[in-house]
């Protein structure tokens, strides 16, 4: 049997089914193949860690039992206990790390390192850097202002795809795009080739986004998850003809679709991540797909990245597209959730399962290979900082109720804990809630209301992803104003709020829309998408 995963479903397909069972097939995994390793260095990172750890825990407990003395010697061994693993990354320059957290013995061939003559497509890159602005949305603008001389000068107009931080960046990187081409090239702006402008003219009489229709008969237009689902099949098929030279769409298009090109540009290299985060960098694996979407196999011999970003970027991009960024682990970041998930499976019962444990993470690795010295006292020093960010997650977690823990009698420095699942825990591993939202959770008066409760989800730490933009205020304000909206957010002191400013208010205000009896039938396609996901989500 093959199951084909993401670390996340798997984490937790097992945290779910707890309980009953969920973990007997463990017994029958003999090998475990990871693409993309790489994201390590993401926060989807810490899932691939804390699945990798687990799996070989179970793999420890089966060769503990074969190892027994009068354990029985009959019967076949089961697979985990010769659990193998194959890790694959396109650009990973620690791979000496991977390879050590996996126990692969690099002097036996255990670690392959293979070069760029190997790829089908030769991958030229470039970093352009521009002067850092005082305001990122007017970086934007900027860089928009560069986008025609740049498809012209690394691609020659052949088939570009721009990645763009948001949906309205797509679209008014598009635009600009097309303002450019017409006053460059006429009025037929990007659509120069034979019969391609009346092909265009035709296709834009059936797309039901005018303002797209417009742009599509330039020769440029934008793709991005909120487009009507017709529009964005039309737009990906005359791409792939070649009828569309320039495409301009958010990172949906890296993920999703399989839509190559010649030449891709990153316009601008940071993405809004709230009011609170503000603007930060794109990660490894975010910059490694979109730029890996450069190159049609069959039809190009070489193929372009382009990344725009601020002049004092530029070293850790051309790092980073080189393979020269070493990947860390995330996991510290979100160690109480993952020891919580460890306790309420019972793999983890005491401070010295959890360090057995933490020992089988790419964090420990990471840890040791940071410590100055020889390899044994850097595992040392590894050891003691992770039994002290053990024991802060175990304070955090008793705070809360989350676990049971009782401090045994001992000598040793810290001594030593027995840890046991609690409710409290259970609920938290089981669907998947972070550390922040127990915490919330835990504050809130026993008998909560209507208005509270969706308010706790909208403030909640797994809804934060979904960010308040610019144009979203003019459409949620009305339904701030609707009389039925009867559970607004609420701002000092309990009153009701006079407009939408933060991304919460947005989550809230969309709850209240989709509950309603009433909702609002002309929201933008994009909030209607994200109202979709919301309920999902919830």
């Amino acid at each position: 049997d093959i199951i084909l995963t993401t670390p996340e479903k798997f984490d937790s397909a097992t945290r779910r089914g707890a309980g009953r069972g969920s973990m007997a097939f463990f017994a029958d995994i003999g090998l475990v193949i990871i693409d993309e390793v790489h994201i390590l260095n993401d926060e989807r990172g810490k899932s691939l860690e804390a699945v990798v750890a687990r799996l070989r825990l179970v793999e420890a407990h089966f060769r503990r039992q074969r190892a027994c003395p009068g354990a029985s010697s009959g019967g076949a061994e089961p697979p985990i206990a010769r659990l193998r693993f194959v890790a694959a990354s396109a650009t990973i320059p620690n791979a000496h790390d991977v390879a050590a957290w996996l126990s692969a013995d690099a002097a036996e061939g255990g670690l392959r390192v293979f070069g760029e003559e190997l790829r089908p497509v030769r991958l030229e890159t470039t970093v352009l850097g521009f002067p850092s602005p005082r305001n990122p949305w007017f970086f934007e603008k900027e860089l928009n202002r560069h986008l025609l001389d740049v498809a012209q000068q690394y691609g020659g107009f052949r088939p570009t795809i721009v990645f763009c931080a948001s949906r309205r960046g797509a679209q008014e990187a598009a635009q600009a795009v097309v303002d450019g081409a017409m006053r460059r090239f006429g009025p037929e702006g990007l659509a120069q080739a034979p019969n391609q402008a009346q092909r265009l003219r035709e296709a834009a009489q059936s797309v039901h986004d005018k303002r797209l229709a417009k742009a599509l008969v330039q020769g440029c237009c934008w793709h991005h998850a909120a487009l009507d689902s017709r529009d964005r099949g039309l737009v990906e098929s005359l791409f792939r003809a070649g009828a569309i030279p320039v495409l301009c769409c958010t990172s949906t298009l890296a993920f999703g679709v399989n839509l190559p090109a010649y030449l891709v540009v990153i316009r601008g290299t940071r993405q809004w991540q709230g009011a609170e985060a503000q603007y930060q960098e794109y990660d490894v694996a975010t910059c490694m797909q979109m730029a890996g979407r450069a190159g049609r196999n069959h039809l190009d011999r070489e193929a372009r990245a382009v990344v725009m970003t601020e002049k004092a970027s530029v070293e850790r991009y051309q790092n980073l597209l080189a393979g020269c960024e070493t990947v860390e682990s995330s996991l510290m970041g979100h160690l109480p959730e993952c020891l919580n998930a460890e306790v309420q499976l019972t793999t983890v019962k005491c401070l010295d399962s959890a360090l057995d444990w933490f020992r089988g993470t790419f964090c420990f690795q990471r840890l040791a290979a940071r410590s100055c010295g020889e390899r044994v006292a850097g595992e040392a020093a590894a050891e003691a900082e992770a039994r002290e960010a053990l024991l802060e997650a175990i304070g955090q977690l008793r705070a809360y109720g989350l676990v049971e823990a009782q401090e045994r009698e001992s000598s040793a420095p810290g001594g030593g804990w027995d840890l046991r699942p609690a409710l409290p825990g259970q609920l938290m591993s089981r669907y998947y809630l972070r550390l922040s939202t127990m915490g919330l959770l835990c504050a809130a008066p026993p008998h909560q209301s209507t208005q509270g409760l969706l308010g706790f989800i909208a403030r909640s730490g797994e809804l934060e992803k979904m960010r308040l933009r610019r144009g979203d205020k003019k459409p949620l304000n009305r339904i701030l104003a609707s009389p039925a909206t009867k559970y607004p957010p609420l701002g000092p002191g309990g009153k009701r709020l006079k407009a939408t400013k933060e991304d919460w208010h947005k989550v809230q205000l969309l709850l209240n829309d989709a509950l309603s009896d009433r909702p609002h039938d002309r929201l933008e396609l994009s909030l209607r998408h994200e109202a979709t996901e919301l309920l999902a989500e919830v």
